[in-house]
């Protein structure tokens, strides 16, 4: 029986891979493989020059958050952009509570064409939507939490009809 010695994965986080980028621009003649050693040296890990490589190959790739270490992009980011601009329009007039901005997504999802079966619109990727797009609820005290949001929600469109007459007449 033959012992073979597995290797465990390493994944740079993005803090590390610009630290990476940053040696290689201050050392342009640096190899690959040297550039791994000095990731062994500096961040106790060991990996392979090929990756080093690719880092460098992509390196406008590498994300903002610095404690991330991977990137996942969108797949729908036209839903996405949709949806977060009917939030940025409504967010005054009504009341978006998860359950609405899910509903509100999967009529996007129609409307775009989005395949039924493509994409989950569950509690877990809004909670994400959210994330990506810094949003969140601001809990109502006192009188503004006494409010029944759907009498609230039925008055705006009356209370709009009346503001035009108001201008008009």
């Amino acid at each position: 029986m033959s012992s073979s010695k597995r290797k465990n994965k390493t994944t740079l986080n993005n803090k590390q891979r610009k630290d990476v980028i940053d040696h290689k621009n201050k050392n342009p003649n640096i190899s690959n493989v040297d550039l791994a050693e000095w990731v062994k040296k500096e961040f106790n890990l060991e990996v392979h020059p090929t990756t080093i490589g690719r880092l460098i190959k992509n390196k406008d790739d590498v994300g903002n958050n610095l404690s991330t270490k991977r990137q996942r992009t969108v797949q729908y980011p036209d839903l996405e952009n949709t949806l977060y601009e009917w939030i940025l329009q409504n967010q005054d007039q009504i009341i978006l509570s998860d359950s609405i901005l899910i509903e509100k997504a999967k009529k996007f999802a129609k409307l775009l064409k989005i395949p039924d079966g493509d994409l989950k619109f569950s509690h877990g990727w809004l909670y994400k939507f959210k994330i990506r797009h810094e949003l969140g609820q601001i809990k109502k005290h006192g009188e503004d939490a006494s409010v029944d949001d759907d009498i609230v929600a039925d008055a705006i469109p009356k209370l709009r009809e009346v503001k035009k007459k108001i201008k008009k007449g």
